[in-house]
């Protein structure tokens, strides 16, 4: 019933796959970003030993 299909391929089907590789991809880059904001917090707050 919601299947559509254009020239033979499941546009949702596909379309959802996109959509969910992009969201990994996202979740992958904000992970990132927190874990480099937290070293970037420790290190400010480490006193600096030379």
């Amino acid at each position: 019933m919601y299947a559509r299909h254009s020239l033979g391929i499941n546009v949702n089907l596909w379309w959802g796959i996109a959509m969910l590789i992009f969201g990994a991809g996202m979740l992958l880059l904000a992970r990132r970003g927190v874990v480099a904001a937290r070293s970037v917090h420790k290190n400010l707050k480490s006193p600096n030993v030379r």
